[in-house]
């Protein structure tokens, strides 16, 4: 009796760092069960390999950068619209690719971060300071349609679900217009209140959610589901 082999599971790696993309190219030739398929540096590049290779699975960092920076090293700071590109990314080869599997290595594993990219569709998050089995773990999770995290990022998102308090429908209505890019005279005419009550909502916001700048503020409303 014959033993049926199976053809490799197709991988594509989007990360805008060429040392990380060949690395994880490395770790995949290694796994007989997966293929990579190819490599991308931007999310425009990322959308063509997408329908020229059809990949069962990528490999997706949400922090790109521009096209033009695509390549070099990215700074440490806290900057949100590479991840909202990473984000926006995901959805539109979801839209291309229903059924693709998307698994988030990333440096920053903050819960907002994940959620937002389970959110956005992402079927597994781990960071990128995985050792080799935890990835091995990760694909085959990924690729047999479970939703897959390391086992630090899942504590951390149980230990934030614990504690971050709830907020009333007006705070989720000004923090919603707020992650638009909306100022608070904007904010204050889109719900028919005053200046002065948006800035009262602002000031619970912070004081609530221990979030001090708009970045924070973004960033925990897209995990929300609350910036689209």
């Amino acid at each position: 009796m014959q033993t049926q082999t199976h053809a490799p599971k197709r991988a594509l790696i989007v990360d805008d760092q060429l040392l990380v993309r060949a690395g994880v190219a490395a770790l995949l030739e290694a796994m007989p069960e997966w293929q990579c398929v190819g490599t991308a540096a931007s999310a425009e590049a990322a959308v063509q390999a997408c329908i020229e290779q059809r990949p069962d699975l990528v490999l997706l960092d949400l922090h790109l950068l521009p096209p033009a920076a695509a390549g070099s090293t990215p700074g440490g700071g806290a900057a949100m619209p590479q991840e909202l590109e990473g984000l926006a990314l995901a959805r539109a080869l979801l839209d291309l690719q229903p059924r693709l599997r998307i698994l988030v290595l990333s440096e920053r594993t903050q819960p907002e971060v994940v959620r937002a990219a389970l959110r956005a569709g992402a079927c597994g998050f781990i960071g990128k300071d995985f050792v080799h089995e935890e990835l091995q773990q990760a694909l085959q999770g990924v690729a047999a349609g479970h939703r897959w995290l390391s086992p630090a990022i899942a504590a951390a998102l149980r230990e934030q679900e614990r504690t971050t308090p709830a907020l009333t429908g007006r705070q989720r209505d000004v923090l919603t217009l707020l992650a638009r890019g909306q100022s608070n005279k904007q904010i204050a005419r889109s719900l028919g209140v005053s200046v002065k009550t948006v800035e009262y909502h602002r000031a619970e916001l912070i004081a609530r959610l221990d979030l001090h700048d708009v970045a924070s503020l973004t960033r925990f409303a897209v995990a929300q589901g609350l910036a689209h």
